[in-house]
């Protein structure tokens, strides 16, 4: 009986038909309004298997709200997946408060920097 399950995670056991199925049904969603994810974990964020496709739609933002669980433990790296491009996202913003001789660009360029500052932090 546990011979199936030959993928281990920790003390965890996974069925690799299982998570094949789940990947394809994740792969056949539409885009709508809503995508809820419920608890990416090592399998997902760190080893790269498990459900990977609800990853790419999320990456993608085909919804209008998603919801996502992850655990504590792999906060820091759920956050590197998009640290690097919320900073150069917010470099033309700082240019632009640097060199900004005008008011309306002053206040363009401060919202596009925090914008995307804090558009990469996650919400706890």
């Amino acid at each position: 009986m546990l011979a199936q399950y030959s993928l281990a995670k920790g003390h965890w056991l996974f069925d690799p038909a299982v998570l094949v199925w789940g990947t394809q049904f994740q792969a056949d969603l539409q885009p709508d309004r809503l995508l809820i994810e419920n608890e990416l974990g090592p399998l997902d964020l760190l080893d790269n298997l498990g459900l990977t496709t609800g990853i790419a739609k999320i990456d993608r933002r085909g919804f209008n709200f998603t919801y996502v669980v992850i655990r504590l433990t792999l906060m820091q790296n759920a956050r590197q997946r998009h640290i690097l491009l919320g900073f150069v996202m917010a470099i033309p913003g700082l240019v632009g408060l640097t060199f900004g001789m005008s008011l309306w660009l002053l206040f363009v360029s401060a919202f596009a920097m925090g914008f995307f500052l804090v558009s990469m932090m996650l919400i706890m």
